[in-house]
């Protein structure tokens, strides 16, 4: 019975509080120095930013993904003005709702293959996961024609899709997709609810 009634005032506080009108709400800010939030790239604007990530290759660049299917870079620079696109799929996406390109990783190598992966929804129920390359000698240009699927996850519902992608430490790509984890080498293995499961060590 007690437990039952601190459940019961657990739901009604949420309630009451989520219901609340904001004027009613007392937020007090952090007292602490240590902790800011500030604007990085104030001159720079992008359309439904999902990712940010940035190669390991010496360039100092910062790439974002947009949830309409464009990667857009620029210089790791505050004063920085101008973005250029990297890869534009914006042609092959669904992106209503919770859908689009959903996330970047780039090979750990890729200042010497130029290999870069991505998570999109090409329709309303499907996952894709991608390799993609860059254009020859331009690291700033990727070649749209260079995909190639290594992955397709049949997803039933429009949001909550996921769609994380991150190289760990051990090498392997990890992929976070709704209540699965896949990490790949040469192979695809997964088991539910985040325990990856390990294939072999090439790739």
């Amino acid at each position: 019975m007690k437990k039952m009634f601190q459940i019961i005032s657990l739901v009604f506080i949420y309630l009451t509080s989520s219901c609340s009108n904001s004027d009613d709400i007392n937020l007090s800010p952090i007292e602490d120095d240590s902790v800011r939030i500030i604007n990085a790239f104030p001159n720079l604007n992008f359309s439904g930013p999902l990712d940010l990530q940035s190669p390991n290759d010496g360039s100092d660049r910062i790439f974002v993904v947009e949830q309409g299917g464009r990667i857009k870079f620029f210089q790791n620079n505050s004063e920085t003005t101008e973005s250029s696109t990297f890869l534009d799929m914006s042609g092959n996406i669904a992106s209503s709702d919770e859908l689009g390109l959903l996330g970047l990783a780039f090979h750990p190598n890729f200042g010497e293959n130029g290999y870069f992966y991505v998570c999109y929804t090409p329709t309303s129920d499907l996952s894709v996961i991608s390799r993609f390359r860059t254009m020859g000698n331009d690291s700033n240009q990727a070649d749209p024609t260079s995909e190639t699927v290594l992955l397709e996850i049949p997803q039933p519902y429009t949001n909550h899709n996921g769609g994380q992608l991150g190289f760990g430490p051990d090498g392997y790509l990890y992929i976070a997709s709704r209540r699965w984890w896949f990490r790949r080498r040469s192979g695809w293995k997964c088991t539910e609810f985040g325990k990856p499961s390990r294939s072999n060590p090439s790739y």
